[in-house]
């Protein structure tokens, strides 16, 4: 477990995240990383209709007027169970889902644990399949909260281009490998200080997730 990023993710806890709960809950669409592998991907509907349920968990973290949220739930009709994890934004009206993930473990217990702690599976999902990245001063690692880039770093004229952005993000921040990676986070286009905000970036090595959901529904 990844003790540094887990105690960095409670530190932007929202306490009481009661302010959201009236919120409607829906997939973007592309959600689940656009992965083209069936076996592996989490269904939009599956997604929405497991961080309705009433014994999800949803927890709401926010920097400078940015939130995101992850959820969790234990799929027990699945075969192996599985933890269901989820993220996305928040807004004004809606939280929308950009994501999700299966996260499998061989203990009954742990599995229990964390689908009660959105938390501690985010960090479980940065130590099995995260990438590190530049996050300033010469320092590297696999989750920071907030991360800075100078403006001059990425292109932001119009129009903005999502999958555009995020390459250029993935070389500014020099995650390695960038090849099969897929970046998440909640950018924030500058307002005259020069530099972007990336509010919970983190990286994924996309084959290595693939490659252990499947060898784990196999067994």
């Amino acid at each position: 477990m990844t003790l540094d990023a887990l105690s960095a993710i409670r530190a932007a806890e929202v306490e009481s995240p009661s302010e959201f709960d009236g919120l409607s809950l829906e997939a973007a669409g592309g959600m689940a990383f656009d992965l083209p592998q069936p076996d592996v991907v989490v269904r939009p509907q599956l997604a929405v209709s497991a961080l309705k349920a009433k014994d999800a968990r949803i927890q709401v973290y926010e920097y400078s007027g940015v939130a995101v949220f992850q959820g969790c739930r234990l799929i027990k009709e699945s075969s192996p169970p599985f933890v269901l994890f989820a993220f996305g934004g928040v807004t004004e009206r809606v939280r929308i889902i950009d994501g999700a993930l299966r996260v499998y473990s061989d203990d009954p217990e742990e599995l229990s644990q964390l689908a009660e702690d959105p938390s501690l599976c985010f960090a479980e999902i940065l130590d099995r399949y995260a990438l590190d990245y530049s996050v300033g001063e010469g320092s590297r690692a696999r989750f920071a909260p907030v991360v800075l880039i100078p403006q001059e770093k990425l292109d932001l004229t119009e129009p903005i281009l999502a999958e555009r952005v995020m390459a250029e993000i993935i070389t500014a921040l020099d995650v390695a490998p960038a090849e099969d990676t897929v970046l998440k986070g909640k950018i924030n286009i500058p307002t005259g200080d020069g530099s972007v905000m990336i509010f919970w970036p983190f990286a994924l090595n996309v084959g290595r997730y693939v490659s252990d959901v499947r060898e784990r529904r196999q067994r």
